[in-house]
């Protein structure tokens, strides 16, 4: 890690402290141990959800030249894989059961929100098998761009499946 982000992560645990106080203060409650271990969990949850799309992004150099449907496919669904992967890795070495790691049924049910994907149609087994297909061919070293190319013909598959009058 560079200076710049160890002095960025110093910063973040102040700025949540901080956070902390004025919502306690805001409410006049003091956060009980139950309630900072959740948002402890929480916290981690969104900033790996947030990150993976940062890296997608970044990995992705051509995900804006996408239709809207395929970059909001390939932006959302790569980036909750990763997350997934991400999570399940922390909680497991880590050994903190706080760390928040979404099921596929939950994954699958928050693309449901996003209007370009309404029409998109994926099983939770099937979505279980993409997640497990994108973490090993991560895990083996496959670029990332590769996988995402990969992943893209996919999705562009279900969302034709989705979009057919038989369903």
């Amino acid at each position: 890690m560079s200076d710049e982000a160890g002095a960025l992560f110093e910063t973040l645990s102040d700025v949540l402290k901080l956070a902390l106080e004025k919502l306690e203060l805001y409410f006049s409650l003091k956060a009980d141990d139950a309630m900072l271990k959740r948002l402890f969990g929480e916290t981690i949850h969104v900033f790996i959800h947030e990150a993976a799309h940062a890296f997608v992004r970044a990995a992705v150099p051509w995900l804006d030249e996408l239709g809207d449907a395929e970059r909001e496919f390939l932006d959302e669904v790569f980036s909750r894989l990763v997350e997934r992967a991400v999570s399940r890795d922390l909680r497991d070495e880590l050994g903190l059961e706080e760390i928040v790691v979404e099921s596929p049924e939950e994954q699958l049910m928050e693309l449901e929100f996003y209007p370009r994907l309404r029409g998109l149609r994926m099983s939770v087994e099937e979505y279980s098998a993409l997640y497990e297909a994108v973490r090993e061919r991560l895990r083996r070293g496959e670029p990332p761009e590769s996988v995402a190319k990969w992943l893209l013909e996919v999705g562009r598959k279900l969302m034709r499946r989705g979009s057919s009058p038989q369903g």
